[in-house]
């Protein structure tokens, strides 16, 4: 004798809503005023675990969309928090406390990948700074060697 049920009626989409919703088959048997066991009947039965896997397929895909919906909603939000914070620090760079202007101006700079900045004492003169290739570096090393040759040989000769 089979004992699975052939189609769904809307008792079994009842014990099937209430299955969803994590109650177990004895309290699905109080809540319908069934026998546990008519519950297990019914819930290993081909057609109610179809139309279990079904719904589950369904409440998985809405989560899913709901999730991704959730994503790109947190994702617009902190660009735009981003580029709030950006547009303040770039205000604080125009601000006449010289600390203030400062620190706002390490920030852009390090944000934009540059090397941290220090401050500079107003009494100490800039140097200059020269910034060399390798290629340039040889070649400047290669000058050097041939002006102290030079230098060498004219001393050579006048001592000589």
């Amino acid at each position: 004798m089979n004992n699975f049920i052939q189609n769904l009626n809307p008792r079994h989409h009842k014990i099937l809503d209430l299955y969803l919703k994590g109650l177990s088959k004895v309290q699905i048997a109080e809540r319908l005023d069934m026998t546990p066991s008519s519950i297990s009947i019914i819930t290993r039965s081909p057609n109610f675990q179809h139309e279990l896997a079904m719904r589950m397929a369904r409440i998985s895909e809405i989560s899913d969309g709901k999730i991704a919906d959730s994503n790109e909603e947190v994702s617009n939000v902190l660009k735009e928090a981003t580029l709030k914070a950006a547009k303040k620090i770039i205000d604080k760079m125009e601000s006449a406390e010289e600390g203030i202007s400062f620190k706002a101006s390490c920030e852009v700079l390090d944000r934009g990948g540059f090397p941290k900045a220090t401050r500079l004492d107003a009494n100490i003169p800039l140097a200059p700074q020269i910034i060399l290739s390798a290629d340039q570096i040889g070649c400047l090393a290669d000058a050097l060697k041939e002006e102290k040759q030079a230098d060498n040989t004219s001393e050579s000769n006048v001592s000589g």
